[in-house]
This record gives structure tokens, sequence and C-alpha cells, in this order.
């Protein structure tokens, strides 16, 4: 009887040991990606800046609600 309670003991272990294993895993990948994401979008958000900074004319860009979002140094 001890030996069947031992071996349920260790199989709940493994389980328990296991759903950890998994889920330090998905958020160790989810931090690198997340990470790689954040910087595509700075990189994207600079370059939306440098070419709204390159037009010759006033440049303003606002949300449905009329809150300026963005502009070039010329329109502010």
């Amino acid at each position: 009887m001890m030996g069947l309670l031992i071996l349920i003991y260790i199989a709940v272990q493994s389980r328990i040991a296991y759903g950890f294993r998994v889920r330090i895993t998905q958020t160790a990948i989810s931090y690198f990606e997340s990470k790689a994401l954040g910087e595509r979008i700075m990189q994207a958000e600079k370059r939306l800046t440098d070419t709204i900074e390159s037009f010759p004319d006033e440049f303003a860009l606002f949300d449905m609600d009329d809150n300026l979002v963005l502009c070039n140094s010329r329109y502010s």
C-alpha cells in the first residue's frame, strides 16, 4: 500500500513539474517575442517620424475626436 502511495505521489509531482516547465518556457518565448516586436514598433515609429518631418509642407494627423495625434515641426 505504501509503494502505491509513493507511485501516486511521484506521478502527481511529475505532472506538476511538467506543467511548471511548460509555463516557464511559454513565458520566456513570449518575453523574447514581445521584446522583438517592441523593437520593430520603435523602428517603424522612427521611420514614420522621419518621413513626416521630410514633408515640405505642414502636416498634421488628427484622430476621430479631433485630437492632434502627430505633426511635423513646420505645423507646430
